[in-house]
């Protein structure tokens, strides 16, 4: 939608351009976690990963991690890849998630992702970061709930 006012055009770009990153997605997390603050422990997880999408607003499930509030940002040049971020919806503020989707398209259901998650759960498990990285196995909206 273009808007004119006396010699200023305003651009607004609609929330319908987020790049679709909604569906299933196949996840492998390589994991470490430092329990009770000390104990360094390393380990691999394979997961899913599902995504429902309303605009650029992000419903998250993580199996095994739980649900997520995020946010999904175009990439100004490249139609097909995004930054997301957001928080657990359970300790928003202690456990978050940030990363990237790249060669994402609806129309062949294709994707990749990397995400860092990372934080600590509660007071008594300590520091958790992984690193993830998924491919798109579906774009059928999961129903992931939005947090409250």
């Amino acid at each position: 939608m273009l808007l004119v006012a006396g010699a200023v055009l305003v651009t607004s770009v609609s929330i319908a351009e987020a790049v679709d990153v909604q569906g299933t997605w196949d996840a492998k997390f390589a994991c470490t976690s430092y329990r009770n603050g000390f104990h360094l422990e390393k380990f691999n997880l394979a997961g899913a990963i599902q995504i429902s999408q309303t605009g650029r607003a992000l419903a998250i499930n993580v199996a095994p991690f739980g649900d997520f509030a995020a946010l999904e940002s175009d990439d100004g040049v490249h139609t097909k890849k995004g930054v997301i971020g957001g928080g657990n919806c359970a300790t928003f503020s202690h456990f978050g998630l940030f990363g990237s989707v790249d060669k994402v398209d609806a129309a062949t259901g294709g994707g990749t992702m990397i995400i860092n998650i990372s934080g600590s759960a509660d007071a008594t498990e300590g520091p958790l970061k992984c690193h993830v990285t998924a491919k798109r196995i579906s774009t059928d909206d999961p129903g992931v709930t939005p947090c409250p």
